[in-house]
This record gives structure tokens, C-alpha cells and sequence, in this order.
């Protein structure tokens, strides 16, 4: 396993919801996937399920609740969530590919992230920081090359928007190929970026992120559950409804991203919009609402269908 995913595991392992009290024959199996490339959105989101459940504790009663990590890819991943054998609810974006399997996923249609694992920062290596900085519009952008892993689910947003990509197969493998030069960037989220380079150690400390430029696209991250338990996907429904009506989300969120929200407001940021076609609406249509200063670049694709 990765030296990032066992940071991620040794934060997950310290908060109290991990430490399972005694087992109740009656309680609901709540078994969550914590997905997370960083201890941050993990974190977040792992918390975000606890509280969910035990507000509905009430109405619904007693609940069985681990945080797990799958050392397995997001195609197999989603797999074992839908049989709901060893964890039965995650957090992520839609994958680009639905597979079988997908149907037997119950996806709650509340956003639980606020768009923000579509604002990326872009790690870069820091000899070419200044190439970065001197970037002022889309066709500037396109002469550098970013890179993904193969199976993550925005790789056709940026086919989509005609810019260049390189693939690897694990997200480990991202920073050894950006580090010998074998693309240009990697486009992570903001709310992750940092802690990852620091996860990373002094291994990569010839990356850095550039200062003020983002690219945003609509990626909203959803509550998908195993189709085993409908009443998990009921519980979470009715509990998400109530904490986005009430603030508890917001404020949840703020507490955990303040740093990045901050960022956002910055008037020298400049913030390249791409589409999301794979979307189906309201989603595809989100701008970037969280960017209340600055300056919005949209992408060729954008401008066409305006």
C-alpha cells in the first residue's frame, strides 16, 4: 500500500467513529469507503456520514458505522460497495464509465462538496513556476500537458476541452512522472492539493502548486450506496436534506476548508472553466460559485454553446 494511503489510514484509525462499540444485532451495517486521495476530504467526508447517521438515530435506530479503506482501483472499489458485503456506501463523482454494477448503486443526488473537487490546483514542478504565472488565456494553457490516472473520472472532461493529457495507472505514479518531466502538471483539488505534497514528504519536494490559477469544472461528489440497503439510502437522504436546510453542512464543510474558500476570494486568481457534458442537469450547468473574485476564463467548448 502506498506511504499516502497509510497516512490516511493512521488519521482515519485516531477519530472516534472508527473504534466500534459493542455490536447491536439490530443495528444498520453502515459500512463506508472512504475514497479521499487526502486525510482532509477522507476526513470530511467520513465525518460528514457519522454525524448524518447519528442524527436520524431517533427515527431509525441504532447504527453500525466503520470507516474502511480498499487498496483496489475505483472500478473494482465500486464493486464490492454494491455488494455490500465488506463496505456498502462511498463518497465520489460519477465515473465516466458506467459498468454493470453501477445499477446496483443507489446514488443520493445531494451534493455533499459543494463543487470543490472541481476547483484544481495545478502541482507543478518548481523550475517552471514562472512558465505557469505568465499564462493569460486558454490557448496559453494548452501548450502544457496535464496528467491523470487512467481511471479517474474526469480524464474526458479534459479530452472534451482539447487539453493535452498523459494517463498513468496510480495516483503515486502521478508525482514520479511529473517529477521526470514526463508532463507538465497535475490538476488536483484544492481542497487536497496541499495536503497531499505535504503527505508526500521531502520525496517530492521539487513540486510546488502555482500560485493563482485554478481550472474548475462541474464535479460534484454524491452519497452512492449499495442497492443491499435501502434503508441506509433512505436515512442518508433524509438526514443530508436536513443538514443542507439547517447549515450543518455548511458549516462542516467551511470548518474544514477555510484555507481554500480564502484562496477562492483572492482577486488575482485566474479560474479556467471547462464543460462537463457527461453530466446530466442541473449539475453539467454549475458554475464556479465558490470564486467570488477574480478572473473566470471559459473554455472554447463553453463559449460555443452560449
Amino acid at each position: 500500500m502506498p506511504s499516502m494511503q497509510f497516512a490516511i489510514l493512521a488519521i482515519l484509525a485516531l477519530l472516534p467513529f472508527c473504534h466500534a462499540a459493542k455490536a447491536d444485532d439490530n443495528a444498520l451495517k453502515a459500512a463506508f469507503w472512504a475514497t479521499g486521495l487526502s486525510t482532509s476530504r477522507a476526513t470530511y467526508e467520513s465525518v460528514l456520514a457519522e454525524i448524518l447517521l447519528q442524527r436520524t438515530q431517533v427515527d431509525f435506530g441504532p447504527f453500525d458505522f466503520s470507516v474502511n479503506y480498499l487498496d483496489v482501483n475505483y472500478d473494482r472499489g465500486r464493486r464490492v460497495v454494491a455488494k455490500g458485503q465488506e463496505v456498502n456506501f462511498f463518497t465520489n463523482p460519477l465515473p465516466s464509465k458506467q459498468m454493470a454494477f453501477d445499477r446496483q448503486l443507489n446514488v443520493i443526488p445531494l451534493p455533499v462538496m459543494k463543487g470543490l473537487l472541481g476547483y484544481r490546483v495545478l502541482i507543478v514542478r518548481k523550475t517552471d513556476v514562472k512558465k505557469f504565472e505568465s499564462i493569460q488565456n486558454y490557448s496559453d494553457l494548452q501548450n502544457f500537458r496535464a496528467g491523470q490516472v487512467n481511471y479517474w473520472a474526469d480524464v474526458p472532461i479534459y479530452e472534451e476541452n482539447a487539453l493535452p493529457l498523459v494517463v498513468g495507472t496510480t495516483f503515486d505514479s502521478l508525482f514520479f512522472m511529473l517529477s521526470r518531466g514526463r508532463f507538465d502538471y497535475i490538476p488536483l483539488s484544492a481542497g487536497e492539493a496541499k495536503q497531499t505534497l505535504k503527505e508526500l514528504g521531502s520525496e517530492y519536494n521539487d513540486l510546488t502548486i502555482v500560485p493563482d490559477i485554478m481550472i474548475y469544472y462541474p464535479f460534484p461528489v454524491f452519497f452512492q450506496v449499495s442497492d443491499h440497503y435501502p434503508k441506509l439510502s433512505e436515512r442518508l437522504t433524509i438526514a443530508l436534506e436536513l443538514a443542507i436546510t439547517d447549515g450543518t453542512l455548511d458549516r462542516l464543510f467551511k470548518s474544514y476548508f477555510t484555507d481554500v474558500l480564502v484562496e477562492l476570494n483572492s482577486e488575482k486568481l485566474r479560474v479556467f472553466s471547462l464543460k462537463n457534458s457527461l453530466l446530466a442537469a442541473p449539475h453539467s450547468d454549475t458554475s464556479p460559485i465558490l470564486v467570488t473574485a477574480g478572473t473566470i476564463i471559459p473554455s472554447p467548448e463553453i463559449i460555443a454553446t452560449r
